[in-house]
């Protein structure tokens, strides 16, 4: 089977179907997926936290613009909330506490509710910790859990409502230029 698309994009994780989702409307879509199911490996397996605190700085930007399609995904995108409160907590060592205030004071910049808390708070937010073994801690109290099979069915559901196709069990097995056009070759056609 022969196919002409705009945009191929290669893998149905949580990248490639966020792309897929948002090309789909003004572009003809289709995605390859190696795997019988979108979401298969990494994106499938995601611890699924959503916090702003972690490092590199530009990951902190990437994540405070996205927090607003966490909290309120467009109308019809999910059934239910993809991301529920869970708090975050960074651990400091003894030695560590101005690393984590530069932090903290970074996060605040961007509007990040981060706050320092000391052994002992850390202790009361997460009772297994040893004493002693860490002085004092970040707390993200406005972190998230992401739902990630709701996430994927959204994007999924939106990229078909506009046009897009995935195509699984289509492992791409070459990929060239020719005649100004790239051709990739897959299992599937």
């Amino acid at each position: 089977m022969t196919e002409q698309c705009d945009v191929l994009i290669i893998g149905a994780g949580v990248a490639g179907l966020s792309t897929a989702w948002r090309l789909a409307e003004h572009r003809r879509v289709v995605i390859v997926e190696r795997e019988s199911q979108p979401g298969y490996h990494t994106s499938g397996r995601s611890a699924a936290q959503f916090a702003q605190t972690f490092e590199p700085p530009a990951m902190r930007r990437l994540a405070v613009a996205s927090r607003d399609f966490f909290e309120r995904p467009p109308h019809g995108f999910a059934d239910h909330p993809i991301a529920t409160p869970r708090s975050s907590l960074v651990l400091a060592r003894p030695g560590q506490e101005d690393a984590l205030e530069a932090e903290i004071e970074a996060c605040a910049a961007l509007g990040i509710g981060a706050r320092l808390v000391g052994e002992a708070e850390t202790r009361r937010l997460f009772p297994p910790l040893l004493p002693g073994l860490f002085s004092a801690g970040l707390d993200e109290p406005e972190a998230k859990y992401l739902d990630v099979d709701l996430i994927l069915r959204g994007y999924l559901k939106g990229m078909r409502a506009g046009g897009g196709r995935l195509a699984v069990d289509a492992e791409v097995t070459g990929l060239e230029r020719r005649g100004g056009l790239w051709h990739a070759a897959t299992r599937a056609g």
